[in-house]
């Protein structure tokens, strides 16, 4: 696990830090992620059209997901969920077939607005705990009675 203050307030008691690490639930994922990368790479040897870009986009995909399954941080999560978006649109809308262009934008209307929402629970979460740690809010507990009051 690595952790650091990535962007701190004095007006507000939130820090933004880049923690990752991976436990018994990411680490599966983690490997898993590794491995199909290792197969994607494998299997799309033989692009012929623009294999640099793809293989370059092929790369910030997933780092992108080894992000998402590593981070410790509920905004760094959500900072890696979206750089995803950019090299999807582009492997789809490139490298896809059939329809691949109309595919891509809905892929990415689809996840943004996901992603909206995604963003909502992540905020209200925050601010209510004063954290966006998974760690410290798996330490906290329940937090029912903080979000929704009785």
């Amino acid at each position: 696990m690595d952790s650091t203050t990535w962007l701190d307030s004095d007006f507000s008691n939130l820090k933004l830090k880049y923690a990752v690490g991976v436990d018994g639930l990411s680490l599966p994922l983690v490997l898993l992620t590794a491995f199909l990368g290792l197969i994607s790479v494998l299997i799309s040897w033989r692009i012929d059209l623009r294999p640099k870009e793809y293989f370059a986009w092929l790369l910030v995909l997933e780092t992108s997901l080894l992000g998402v399954f590593s981070a410790l941080d509920f905004v760094l999560f959500f900072v890696f969920w979206e750089i995803e978006l950019v090299p999807m649109y582009f492997l789809i809308s490139v490298w896809g077939s059939g329809n691949r262009v109309y595919s891509a934008w809905k892929y990415v209307l689809y996840t943004f607005f996901g992603s909206a929402l995604m963003l909502v629970g992540i905020l209200t979460l925050g601010f209510t705990t004063e954290t966006f740690d998974i760690r410290e809010l798996a330490r906290i507990g329940d937090i029912h009675d903080a979000i929704i009051p009785t």
